[in-house]
């Protein structure tokens, strides 16, 4: 008879190479139509994908450390569901101050809300302001229009009164197309 521990690590071999080589299940789109395979030696060999992975960790799955690689000894490794979500391709990955990291991961070292930073990131926010590590960038709105131009970054309104320009206007040609730094008057 099988033990539980053992009966689970083969139920996870089995939805690997089904996820992989057929096409009629479920996952396959994401896996085998993807390109994505079990090497011969685990997908022929219960006992060998054993000896090759060891026990499962209690609270773990199987990873593919680079996610398009195939299941194979060199690629695989056992992981939590935390570790795997921050594997996805799915994930915003961002460089700050030399370092890269996923959305989740930076919002996690700051104590930030993962959707305040994201709707920030996608307004335009440098990642300095989007994580507010500078005290003059507490008091903007996340869906502040943040523009850059040179070494000088600063919202629309703050342009607009730094220039003497209509923020209605500059607005407006920005929602027609025009890039910040033409609807402003810098370059063409």
């Amino acid at each position: 008879m099988l033990s539980k521990e053992r009966l689970a690590l083969r139920a996870v071999w089995r939805i690997m190479i089904a996820r992989c080589h057929n096409p009629k299940s479920g996952k396959y789109s994401f896996y085998g139509a993807r390109g994505i395979s079990v090497c011969d030696r685990w997908r022929n060999s219960f006992d060998d994908f054993v000896a090759d992975m060891g026990p499962r960790p209690t609270g773990s799955t199987i990873e593919r450390e680079h996610n398009a690689g195939n299941y194979e000894p060199e690629n695989c490794r056992w992981a939590t569901v935390k570790e795997q979500a921050r594997n996805r391709r799915s994930n915003r990955i961002i460089t700050f101050n030399g370092e890269t990291l996923t959305l989740a991961e930076w919002c996690e070292r700051y104590n930030l809300h993962q959707v305040t930073v994201g709707r920030r990131l996608n307004a335009g926010w440098p990642p300095e302001a989007a994580f507010e590590l500078e005290e003059n960038w507490h008091f903007r709105k996340p869906n502040s229009h943040i523009i850059e131009i040179g070494c000088f970054v600063g919202t629309l309104k703050e342009w607009c009164e730094a220039l003497n320009l209509k923020r209605s206007t500059i607005s407006e040609r920005i929602r027609r197309g025009w890039s910040s730094q033409k609807a402003l008057g810098y370059g063409c």
